[in-house]
């Protein structure tokens, strides 16, 4: 299929390139009716000959965009099938409650997760993250609905819901292990991070300072987090399983929401400096921090699609909360959400078998 759609692609610039396109034609047609109308000792003939061909070059010029805009829709439409077997979970609050919906990677075939029993009630379901083999999906819940969290799992088909951590603390943000046998999350007042096996539901804590956002290195061997602590003042931290610190990428920042690639090479974040949001990807070890977007909504997360080639975030830059995409490199960035309600928490698949979400 990838054959097929850059085979596509590569059609559709030669037909435009064929045509032997270019800015100054403009430029010709206007000397050739300059021509004309100049040159009364023309024989009709003549300017008729000439006032076509200047008529034909307009033409062609004004093509060049269908074809251009026919090239990018195809690039969407291929980029779009390749991630065909994926799905977008995210929070939204489209029925007056905060629930969990799974979404097609171009926002289509929208699904409901999750049933917030209390319409307005501002904890519900949030934070979604995806297993590594994609059957189950980790989550925030308040289910007494009291304010007192606590990490779920459920299917990915929304069924089979259940409790995870007690009530002893109000936990948060859970992100699963790149192998399945492990769960990060976060203690809600910032009082450190904590680590569960799942095999046992044994847990203990990793970091006692103020932690948060976490982001496992696709190899398992460790994780990014924020820290508030940091003698930087704020800083996105590489941590190892046993506690101790491999190395600073950012300092001096006021937060920082990271994710890496699926392949481990870069690492896309959510910074704030001086009050200020945007998006930057960069290398592994924090070299060559380039800017994608500034138009991110604050305290908002990110995910890479398993392709590695595009990047989901939230952005409210039409005066609410809404989910996009936009390649990796930051170029086209383009709108899946269309409600007048929150949405948030966006978390790419894996590549799913084609039955997964289907019943």
């Amino acid at each position: 299929m990838k054959e097929l759609a850059q085979t596509g692609l590569q059609s559709a610039f030669i037909v435009c390139d064929s045509l032997k396109i270019r800015l100054h034609g403009f430029a010709q047609m206007f000397k050739f009716i300059r021509i004309w109308r100049r040159d009364q000792m023309h024989s009709a003939l003549t300017r008729k000959i000439i006032l076509t061909r200047s008529l034909w070059m307009a033409a062609i010029f004004l093509a060049r965009p269908a074809c251009i805009l026919s090239a990018q829709t195809m690039e969407d439409t291929a980029a779009v099938d390749l991630l065909a077997d994926t799905r977008i979970a995210f929070v939204s609050r489209s029925n007056l409650n905060f629930d969990i919906y799974l979404m097609n990677p171009d926002g289509s075939n929208i699904i409901r997760l999750t049933d917030n029993a209390k319409p307005g009630h501002v904890p519900g379901h949030m934070h979604p993250d995806w297993s590594p083999d994609g059957s189950r999906i980790a989550y925030t819940t308040d289910p007494e609905r009291h304010g007192q969290f606590s990490i779920w799992i459920m299917n990915s088909d929304g069924r089979e819901q259940s409790q995870l951590t007690d009530k002893s603390r109000n936990f948060l943000s859970p992100k699963w292990s790149p192998d399945g046998t492990k769960i990060i999350f976060a203690e809600r007042d910032h009082d450190g991070l904590f680590i569960m096996n799942l095999d046992n539901a044994r847990r203990r804590r990793i970091t006692f300072t103020k932690d948060s956002h976490i982001a496992w290195l696709p190899d398992g061997s460790g994780f990014a987090c924020y820290s508030a602590n940091s003698p930087q003042g704020g800083g996105l931290y590489i941590m190892n399983l046993d506690r101790t610190i491999r190395g600073l990428l950012i300092g001096n920042a006021e937060d920082a929401i990271s994710a890496w690639s699926p392949d481990g090479s870069k690492l896309v974040v959510n910074l704030e400096r001086d009050s200020q949001w945007a998006t930057y990807v960069m290398e592994a070890d924090g070299a060559n921090m380039i800017p994608l977007n500034n138009r991110v909504a604050e305290h908002t997360t990110l995910s890479w699609s398993p392709d590695g080639s595009k990047v989901a975030y939230v952005s409210d830059e039409d005066g609410n909360f809404e989910i996009y995409v936009m390649n990796a490199n930051g170029g086209h960035q383009r709108r899946l959400t269309h409600n007048s309600h929150y949405d948030a928490d966006p978390a790419w698949s894996p590549f799913l078998q084609p039955s997964v979400d289907e019943d």
